[in-house]
Order: C-alpha cells, then structure tokens, then sequence
C-alpha cells in the first residue's frame, strides 16, 4: 500500500505509530514529500531566528545526516517563504558552512556542493561534496524523524512544568 506521507504525517496517531509508518516508507514515498509539508514542519518545530520572521529547525546530533565523507547537513530553514538547506563541509584546513536553496539540492540526480578555498598563494581551490539519491532519502527520513520527536519533545517538557 502506497503512503502518502503528506497526509499520513499530520493525522492524530500515537508518535510511535508515526515512526513506524516513517520507517516503512520507501524512497520513492519519501521523495514525494512537498515544500508544503517541509514548510508545516518548519512553522510547528522549527525556531524563529533573533528578531526574524524567518524560522529554522536545527538537527540534532542523532539526526544529523551526512554523505560518509566530508559533509552533512546541519538544518532546513524557510527565508523569506523559500527553503534553504544548510550544509557543513569539511576541506582541507578549515570549514565552511553554505546554504543551498531546497529546489536545487532534491533535483533529481545527484547533488554536487562546490565550496572554495583559497591557499596561502591566493589561489581558490574547489572542494566538492556529493549526495545521492540515497543521501537525500536517508536525508527526509531523518527530517521526518527530528519532526516527531521535536513535536512530542516539547508538548512533553510544557506538560512538566
């Protein structure tokens, strides 16, 4: 049976059912997922940005998902009502933090991230980082994943206090 994680993601149903439903997912059910729904996720968890409209949803460490090699992808942020990636490479002597709008880095193929840096000659050398098609569903699988247990996470810790 074919899930259609749009909808299956905002019904009333237990947050273990949630996770069941988002593991059994395959990539093709996952590349389904619309902005729309990224934009929910983002306007329900996320968090409004100092003196901004603008809202972000950090991953945690668990979630945080990468391609193996030099890179991972450190939230999802909606900017002026667009969706933008934020991804953290690794280079040879230092780090870079970019942003990638959300369009081009689930066009359909792999993604291939260029970041420069310049050595102590001035010259700017290009770094790349890839994600495949299964980077990126591994990648929605575990923004599903940070979406459940943030919104449970803090209805629980209101719930304490």
């Amino acid at each position: 049976m074919k899930t259609d994680i749009n909808i299956e993601l905002f019904k009333r149903y237990a947050p273990k059912k949630k996770g069941d439903i988002i593991s059994s997912l395959t990539p093709t059910e996952l590349f389904a997922i619309t902005e729309d729904t990224i934009k929910r996720i983002i306007k329900e968890v996320g968090n409004r940005r100092y003196r901004s409209r603008e809202k972000e949803l950090q991953f945690s460490s668990e979630y945080k998902i990468g391609n193996g090699w030099n890179s991972w992808i450190e939230s999802i942020g909606m900017y002026n009502n667009r969706l933008y990636i934020t991804i953290y490479m690794q280079m040879d002597s230092t780090d870079v933090t970019y942003m990638e709008e959300y369009s081009n880095f689930f066009k359909q193929g792999e993604y291939v991230g260029k970041a420069f840096e310049t050595n102590r000659y001035g010259d700017k050398m290009p770094n790349y980082c890839h994600y495949t098609e299964t980077d990126k569903a591994r990648y929605v699988r575990s923004l599903l994943y940070q979406y459940v247990q943030m919104k449970y996470f803090k209805k629980h810790s209101n719930n304490e206090k």
